[in-house]
């Protein structure tokens, strides 16, 4: 017992939780003994959270963000527009700011000389408009010859990987959201010590909050004293903060330039089966080799620059082997400082155009109202719209949440599908055998409007009839849901469900 509370009491994470909840405890008692003693400070906060509530509604945000802020500012009227400064306002802090108008001032957003835009409007018009707006959103076109390969399972995907990292010969990019002590992180961090006495560049960069309580820490530190640059995006510090909702949720892994790794999977064992505490765990991912890699390194560099207001060399990250596919691959960033929410409004685009039929997977299914009525809408029209979910969850309040959806979707003919042997973590889209995305982003409002995320969309490729095989797969693993099924979750569920619904997406 107490050698446990000593491993909980040594955690990076306690200090700093407890700092943060004794400073909002602190304002709180505050406020509550202000209000108490003078009845005017009392009337001034009130009016203070019904301007907070006024501008919160006339914001460009997303509704359900809005109502579930303005339910918090009505239950708690003296502290509400406190909390939401403090939390959910998006402001952001003046370095951060700086370092953004310093980012947007840059020219590091280097292209390649490519015709493939009009060659894609050509090839694939009913997904062109697509395509357009990722440019124009985000700055990365679309790029032939490339050739991609699909990943069925987290395991094919690190197995890839690492036979390719053994041939790097000029640099090393890793950006995951997660990067844990294990097996697997073993045999990676084997090579890049190889790697770094080779005299090749590795860059690792992984999110501070992904990572807070995470064994590995002192292997990354090692790999760091070895020559390694290391990068902990967003750290989070024991204050009040509201930039440390913004995590960098992307899985990116680039080699020589030439070579390009996304996809779901977090560098820990659960990922690839190694450490089955969730059953079967379940993830895909996708590899480049060819020009379309540079959108990748852009991202990475991007990135790295931005948080450390560094400026690299881009140039020196130009692809060099030529490569040759079908198609056309648009690997893309999505933030949340620009307020485009590419990731999402591609799906809602995609949903828009399909004809035939959309399947998708995903973890955590929290859409909002426009993603629900996009789903409903083309699964009414008579496209045949299926979602697959996890049977088995890795956050049960998260889990109940995702079934409070199911009847609503169900009602508008979308189909619904639970996959039985585990939990399925793979984030994914396909249309008509002609579009599809593999990428980082859960459907739900963090990955929409709060994470760093990236994906790869695919127009006409060969490795689009590998994900239409892989889903058929799934598929055949899944149990269907009915409308009856929804009934039958435990009162318990339901209840936890309908409290925390008007705020999921606070979580």
């Amino acid at each position: 017992m107490l050698s446990c509370l000593k491993r909980f009491l040594s955690r990076r994470s306690v200090p700093i939780a407890a700092t943060v909840l004794l400073q909002l405890l602190l304002l709180f008692l505050v406020l509550i003994f202000c209000s108490a003693r003078l009845p005017f400070f009392g009337f001034a906060l009130r009016l203070f959270t019904l301007c907070c509530a006024c501008y919160l509604i006339s914001r460009r945000d997303n509704p359900a963000y809005k109502l579930a802020w303005v339910t918090l500012m009505l239950l708690f009227p003296a502290m509400g527009g406190a909390v939401y400064l403090i939390g959910g306002s998006k402001r952001l802090p003046k370095k951060l700011k700086k370092q953004l108008r310093e980012f947007s001032k840059s020219d590091n957003r280097q292209q390649l000389s490519s015709s493939a835009l009009s060659e894609l409007a050509k090839a694939e018009p009913e997904f062109y408009p697509i395509s357009l707006y990722i440019k124009r959103a985000s700055g990365m076109p679309p790029v032939d010859n490339t050739d991609c390969r699909f990943f069925a399972t987290g395991g094919e995907l690190f197995d890839t990987l690492c036979e390719r990292l053994k041939d790097a010969e000029r640099f090393i990019f890793l950006e995951y959201f997660i990067v844990s002590s294990g097996a697997l992180f073993d045999r990676i961090d084997k090579i890049l010590t190889r790697k770094l006495e080779q005299r090749v560049e590795v860059r690792i960069m992984y999110d501070d909050l992904g990572c807070i309580d995470l064994p590995g820490k002192e292997r990354l530190r090692r790999l760091e004293k070895n020559g390694a640059k290391l990068l902990a995006f967003n750290r989070c510090r024991p204050h009040l903060n509201p930039a440390m909702n913004y995590r960098d949720h992307r899985k990116i892994c680039v080699i020589d330039g030439d070579i390009g790794f996304c996809g779901g999977a977090n560098i820990s064992d659960e990922y690839v089966n190694f450490l089955p505490t969730l059953s079967h765990w379940k993830d895909t991912g996708v590899m480049l080799c060819g020009k379309g890699v540079w959108n990748l390194t852009l991202l990475f560099l991007n990135l790295w620059d931005f948080s450390c207001s560094g400026k690299s060399d881009f140039g020196s990250y130009l692809p060099q082997a030529e490569s040759f596919g079908s198609g056309f691959v648009q690997p893309f960033g999505d933030n949340p400082l620009d307020e485009l929410c590419v990731a999402e409004n591609v799906l809602l685009m995609a949903l828009m155009r399909a004809k035939q039929y959309v399947y998708i997977t995903t973890p955590y299914l929290i859409p909002d109202s426009e993603m629900v009525n996009a789903l409903c809408t083309a699964a009414l029209s008579g496209v045949d719209v299926r979602i697959i979910t996890p049977a088995i969850p890795d956050k049960w309040y998260v889990h109940a949440l995702t079934q409070s959806h199911y009847r609503l979707l169900l009602n508008g003919g979308v189909r619904i599908f639970e996959y039985t042997p585990g939990f399925i973590h793979s984030k994914q889209f396909i249309c008509d055998d002609r579009f599809a995305v593999v990428g980082t982003a859960n459907m739900d409002y963090r990955s929409f409007y709060l994470h760093f995320e990236s994906a790869v969309c695919l127009y006409g490729c060969d490795a689009i009839a590998e994900v239409k095989h892989d889903m058929t797969e799934t598929l055949g693993c899944c149990r269907e849901i009915t409308v009856e099924d929804t009934f039958k979750f435990p009162p318990i569920q339901r209840i936890t469900a309908a409290v925390l619904k008007p705020f999921s997406p606070l979580f």
